[in-house]
């Protein structure tokens, strides 16, 4: 939602009702939209409120830089609307009064967000509170050093074909912070229309050459689908590297934790 009168009081309540006290003095800007996040059953239900966030379009620089497209704190999340890039803040998500709204709805311009971007909304919101907290020497050795890299062949085809990816997983055995090593298995998730429209080889070439390079050169990882070995687990999820969503069963979600790709739901070009 778009304000078309910038000086409608509906703005000075959200900015009152913002969970964040450091965040209510914020003014918003003429280029801010407003996004509702509650869902369809709270706002037609007896939920005197809604939740709203704040879509501001990034200032200086070029909008569509990796410093904003490559965006890792699930504090905030940079989705592409029309053709503007924007970005959400936690911290600037607010409540509104369900009378107040109505009262003032002729006072903006109402537009729909993509499938797309509702669904990378919603799971945005999702992981802030659901993301396992996995080992620092897991996230060292594979995230930091093999994932995260721009030059990463992995994060690579991970972005080239974002739009096939519903998920990469990984087993981590122990979850202990201490443990000497670690036992893991990492699988990616491919929509059904993966394997008629672009293929599986590239996404499992890509995923265990980075597999090879974790395995030899980390201290602390063993990576189980480059050398399997017996380490006293009877319940283990799939060793596939890639995984279509009929074979990926409850079983392997339970045993398997999803890695956040947020950063990379837009590719710097898209």
């Amino acid at each position: 939602m778009t304000l078309k009168d910038q000086n409608c009081s509906i703005k000075e309540s959200i900015r009152e009702n913002r969970a964040d006290p450091s965040k209510r003095a914020k003014p918003f800007k003429p280029t801010d939209k407003l996004v509702i996040l509650s869902q369809d059953c709270d706002i037609n239900g007896q939920e005197s409120t809604v939740e709203v966030a704040v879509l501001s379009i990034p200032k200086g620089g070029d909008r569509t830089s990796s410093r904003i497209s490559k965006v890792r704190d699930v504090k905030k999340l940079r989705i592409k609307h029309g053709d503007d890039h924007y970005v959400l803040h936690v911290s600037l998500i607010g409540v509104l009064s369900k009378v107040e709204l109505l009262e003032c709805l002729d006072k903006f311009h109402i537009e729909h967000l993509d499938e797309e971007n509702l669904s990378i909304l919603k799971k945005w919101r999702v992981n802030r509170y659901s993301r396992a907290a996995l080992p620092h020497k897991f996230n060292t050795d594979f995230i930091q050093a093999r994932l995260a890299p721009e030059d990463s062949g992995l994060r690579q085809t991970l972005e080239a074909n974002h739009k096939h990816v519903l998920g990469l997983y990984a087993y981590v055995f122990p979850l202990d912070e201490d443990a000497p090593r670690y036992y893991v298995s990492v699988s990616i998730v491919l929509s059904l229309k993966a394997k008629e429209e672009t293929g599986v080889s590239a996404f499992h070439d890509a995923l265990m050459g980075v597999l090879k390079q974790v395995h030899k050169e980390s201290d602390h990882l063993h990576m189980l689908q480059v050398e399997d070995v017996e380490f006293g687990q009877s319940r283990l999820p799939t060793r596939d590297l890639v995984v279509p969503p009929e074979d990926f069963t409850a079983e392997d979600q339970i045993l398997m934790s999803e890695l956040t790709l947020d950063y990379m739901c837009w590719p710097d070009a898209d």
